[in-house]
C-alpha cells in the first residue's frame, strides 16, 4: 500500500515541533493528530502558517516504528534531546525541570494525553528529512500549483483528503528537495528563537492521503 501523506501548516518553528537533533528529527510534542495516526513509511509535509509567510519549512518520513506510551520520554536512549521535556513519576508525567518548552503553561493533556493511558503520547522518528527552518522558501507555489491550491483551502481545525494530483505533486516536490541535496539534511535553523512561543495550534488543519 503506498504510503501515506501529512501536509500541515505550522504556526511556530522554534526547535520544539519538529526538534531536529544529531540527525534525528522528532515529533514528540503538539500536532498530536498526526502522532497519533501516522505509522512507519508515512511522510509528512510541514509548511509555515500566515506568520511563517507559506514557507516550506520541512519533510520527513516516519523511519521508525513510533515510540508509543511515552517511553520517548523514559527511554534512556533518547537521553539529551530537546523535545524530552516531561520525565515519569508514580502520579503520571511531569514538565522536567529546565525543559526548554512549554514551560509557561501546562500543555501535557494536549501533548500526552489524559491519564493513564495517554494516548497522544507517541513520538515519531525520522532519518529521511530535509529541514529548511527559516531558510524555506514558497519557491514551490508556482511549480507546483496543486500544493498551493491546497495550502490555501487548509483552515483551522479543517481537514481535506488530498487529489490524485496534490499527492502527485507532492511526491514530485519531494523528489526534487532529494535530488537537490541528496545528503543534507539540515539546511537552516528554526524560523523564531522564542522556545516558549505555543507550538500547539496549526494555522491550517490536516491535509492526508495515500501517494
Amino acid at each position: 500500500m503506498p504510503p501515506r501523506l501529512y501536509v500541515y501548516k505550522l504556526t511556530t518553528d522554534n526547535g520544539g515541533a519538529p526538534s531536529v537533533y544529531r540527525g534525528l528529527l522528532s515529533l514528540a510534542i503538539c500536532k498530536p493528530d498526526i502522532r497519533r495516526t501516522a505509522k512507519k513509511g508515512a511522510w509528512i509535509f510541514g509548511f509555515g502558517g500566515t506568520e511563517l509567510d507559506g514557507r516550506l519549512i520541512y519533510i520527513a518520513c516516519v523511519t521508525q516504528e513510533p515510540v508509543v506510551k511515552g517511553r520517548y520520554f523514559v527511554d534512556e536512549a533518547y537521553e539529551g534531546r530537546p523535545d524530552r521535556i516531561y520525565r515519569r513519576e508514580s502520579e503520571g508525567f511531569v514538565l522536567r525541570d529546565r525543559a526548554m518548552y512549554h514551560s509557561k503553561r501546562d500543555e501535557r493533556e494536549h501533548d500526552l494525553g489524559e491519564p493513564p493511558g495517554y494516548a497522544n503520547a507517541v513520538t515519531l522518528l525520522s532519518d529521511d528529512f530535509r529541514y529548511w527552518g527559516r531558510n524555506g522558501t514558497c519557491d514551490y507555489r508556482e511549480q507546483f500549483p496543486e500544493v498551493a491550491v491546497l495550502l490555501d483551502r487548509l483552515r483551522r481545525k479543517h481537514r481535506v483528503n488530498l487529489s490524485d494530483a496534490q499527492q502527485r505533486q507532492l511526491s514530485e516536490l519531494r523528489l526534487l528537495q532529494w535530488g537537490r541535496y541528496p545528503k543534507k539534511k539540515v539546511l537552516g535553523h528554526p524560523s523564531q528563537g522564542d522556545q516558549c512561543k505555543p507550538c500547539n495550534g496549526t494555522e491550517g488543519g490536516l491535509g492526508f492521503g495515500n501517494a
